[in-house]
């Protein structure tokens, strides 16, 4: 049963991250991400993209991390799951407001937000102290007014329309 193989290939390497073993997360995330490939399966590429992508920022490399979400994005906009586009551009923000990107990340948030809104998935509460945690140290970072402004417009944008949004009418950090 190659899909559970992939599945537990997954939480697997996201286990290890959890205990520091870079190396044994990276790699059984790599082989969750082909096997889920291999059989074409969108839902499961996409969450073991975003799961890569958790593994290689914690390893410190923000740029691949950005595009492994970008590529499970797009994977779950030709799903058509929503929960699974809104969790993607939550993760993008993280990785693009480390990269000092804090406006993008804000409309990223203030979109998946509307997103999670319409469809009726809030934050999961397991994952609710670090989002929170993040968008706070991004909003202190931006300044409140700022931070404010950035989050409505991308309330207001889809999910494409704010991932063409990157370095847009920037506002510098303070």
């Amino acid at each position: 049963d190659k899909v559970s193989i992939a599945y537990y290939l997954q939480l697997g390497g996201l286990l290890a991250l959890g205990e520091g073993d870079m190396a044994l997360a990276r790699s059984r995330v790599e082989q969750a991400v082909a096997l889920f490939k291999e059989m074409r399966h969108r839902y499961g590429t996409t969450v073991s993209l975003y799961a890569l992508a958790q593994v290689v920022g914690a390893s410190g490399d923000d740029t691949r991390s950005q595009s492994l979400y970008e590529e499970g994005i797009a994977v779950a906009r030709k799903e058509g799951n929503r929960q699974t586009i809104a969790f993607g551009l939550e993760g993008l923000a993280r990785v693009v407001a480390v990269q000092g990107e804090v406006s993008w990340a804000a409309r990223l948030w203030g979109a998946a937000e509307t997103l999670r809104e319409t469809i009726g998935a809030p934050v999961p509460p397991v994952e609710r102290p670090a989002y929170e945690s993040r968008v706070t140290a991004a909003r202190a970072q931006l300044g409140e007014k700022p931070f404010a402004t950035v989050w409505a417009e991308g309330r207001t944008m889809t999910p494409e329309q704010v991932l063409a949004a990157q370095g847009a009418a920037t506002i510098k950090p303070r």
